[in-house]
């Protein structure tokens, strides 16, 4: 749609190693003190790992990446020192000088949707990105942490200019 080709991969398989509310029929709970049971583990590893496979095949060294830590939720693979780690672990494993990009890594949702707004980009990523954990693309379900911190975020921002 960018003039970029769109690769989608099926990672259902995270299903057969792991429970979690993303991956079963499980309702979201968050345990005081404890990740939330919305995290997978390693997804963002598995995600940043394929997409440098398939970067390499193409000559692509940059990787970008929305994981913010500003407002990550606990999931440790949301973390700046994550990201670095593993942009020199596939460096080393691949032979090849990716550079990870987290442009949203000290952003919080209303400043990204600042970002977005001041690229031009603003009913785009209303639209067409998706945060849900439902897999509803734009608004999302409306119900889910994901969608509740979207939301919020978007509530801030719009306020801050003057729009809500």
């Amino acid at each position: 749609e960018q003039g970029i080709r769109h690769h989608i991969l099926d990672m259902s398989l995270l299903g057969q190693i792991t429970e979690n509310a993303l991956t079963s029929d499980l309702e979201i709970e968050q345990k005081e003190g404890e990740v939330p049971n919305t995290f997978v583990d390693g997804r963002n590893h598995l995600f940043l790992s394929f997409a440098a496979v398939l970067a390499k095949q193409r000559g692509i060294k940059d990787i970008v990446t929305g994981v913010c830590e500003t407002d990550f939720s606990g999931y440790p693979d949301c973390r700046d020192v994550f990201v670095k780690s593993l942009n020199v672990t596939l460096n080393l494993a691949m032979d090849y000088d990716f550079v990870i990009q987290t442009p949203l890594m000290w952003l919080d949702k209303a400043e990204t949707w600042e970002l977005a707004d001041q690229l031009g980009a603003f009913d785009y990523v209303r639209e067409k990105t998706l945060t849900c954990y439902n897999g509803i693309i734009g608004t999302g379900c409306g119900d889910c942490p994901a969608c509740h911190l979207r939301q919020h975020g978007l509530d801030v921002y719009l306020s801050q200019k003057g729009e809500a």
